[in-house]
């Protein structure tokens, strides 16, 4: 709280995306509720309406945006809050030594910028996105499907956790109960987007959930290394797609659900379930889940950042823990320190560099190493199995 206090006060606010939030707000207010009439200086409204929901809240405790010092502490407020959050979730794993956790609290200028100097709306997805991962851990599954899909409603990177949530439903409660959760967290799509559905349902469904949306190639952090053509050519973003849907699909079949001893079809047509999951096994699913579209997604901007920053620790312990073949070499705590730092590196190069990019990714591939090893052994011990029946 100190250091965010300290960045509001001596630090330059910069504008980026708040006033461009605000002229959102300013014409919702009005009464237009068509999204292709919601506007900004840096472009229009492509957030669901979630986000119309708590940034008009926030435009009536500004006055409509202009006390910028209010807005700020607000988002200080967040982060703490956010923080508690994270906290606790690592407290349930207990896989992460708790001086790492301090490290990850009072360090990355980055992530503190856009918290308290940007104010954007990813830090509140992340927000509601933790709330529902604690209900997770409590095993309070409707509570967890009303935030993950009012974070949903705030922004679309919600959507990398979906895959693992699914699987997580049914393994633990069945494809009955899982269905039924989709339906709920559809149902609050509905019911937030209603008014501007009714006014115009293609505007707001092709504004707000967009999928093919044409990212800048000044603003990379990820994909700096590759020509500007290249960046922008449809077979680039295939070949992403591509890798993402493969190694999800890895994981899905060949770590999660065969460490249940299941296949992919005796777990869809299970009546009755009958496994727990425990912390670490759902931090690893949706951990996992959203790092995998991190790593491949078409373009990461400086705000994404938050998407993935507070699973690092635990993506890097998961990785190389003891016993490991590559543990000599990637698990020693000083070179999870190294990755990090790294990553912390890279994500602090404004703009992006060729050497900034390829070191990110560069980073990322040593995670996922990590992360694809207990597929390799869960295969070698079927093989064991096999040889001795």
């Amino acid at each position: 709280m100190i250091l965010n206090v300290f960045i509001i006060k001596f630090i330059p606010y910069t504008e980026i995306d708040w006033e461009t939030y605000m002229k959102h707000i300013s014409i919702y207010k009005k009464g237009i509720y068509n999204y292709t009439k919601l506007e900004g200086p840096t472009g229009p409204c492509v957030y669901p309406a979630g986000f119309v929901y708590i940034y008009s809240t926030m435009y009536s405790i500004t006055n409509k945006g202009k006390n910028l010092k209010m807005a700020q502490y607000i988002f200080s407020m967040i982060y703490i809050f956010n923080l508690m959050l994270v906290l606790n979730i690592y407290r349930k794993s207990k896989r992460v030594p708790i001086y790492f956790l301090i490290l990850i609290s009072i360090t990355s200028y980055r992530v503190h910028s856009i918290y308290v100097l940007r104010m954007f709306n990813d830090t509140l997805s992340i927000l509601l996105l933790h709330i529902g991962l604690n209900f997770l851990l409590y095993q309070r599954y409707t509570l967890s499907s009303i935030f993950l899909s009012l974070a949903l409603s705030v922004k679309m990177n919600i959507l990398l956790y979906f895959p693992a949530y699914g699987i997580i439903l049914v393994l633990s409660k069945g494809i009955e109960y899982g269905i039924l959760q989709a339906f709920l967290m559809l149902f609050i799509q509905v019911i937030l987007g209603l008014s501007f559905l009714l006014e115009s349902a293609p505007a707001y469904l092709n504004r707000a959930f967009q999928l093919g949306r044409q990212f800048d190639y000044k603003w990379t952090v990820n994909w700096r290394f590759v020509s500007p053509v290249l960046f922008s050519s449809r077979g680039f973003h295939v070949a992403l797609l591509a890798l993402h849907l493969t190694f999800l699909t890895y994981f899905i079949c060949g770590v999660w659900i065969r460490k249940c001893n299941l296949s992919i079809w005796s777990m869809l047509y299970r009546r009755v379930s009958s496994i727990k999951m425990d912390a670490n096994d759902i931090m690893s699913c949706m951990f996992i889940s959203n790092f995998l579209g991190v790593m491949f997604a078409r373009s990461l901007h400086y705000q994404f950042y938050v998407w993935y920053y507070y699973s690092i620790p635990f993506l890097l312990w998961t990785a190389y823990p003891p016993g490991h073949p590559f543990y000599k070499l990637f698990g020693r705590t000083n070179f999870k320190l190294l990755i990090w730092g790294l990553i912390e590196y890279c994500w602090n190069v404004y703009p992006s560099t060729v050497v900034s990019s390829l070191t990110l990714n560069a980073c990322h591939c040593v995670i996922l190493i990590g992360l694809l090893y207990p597929l390799l052994n869960l295969k070698k011990e079927k093989t064991k199995i096999a040889k001795l029946n």
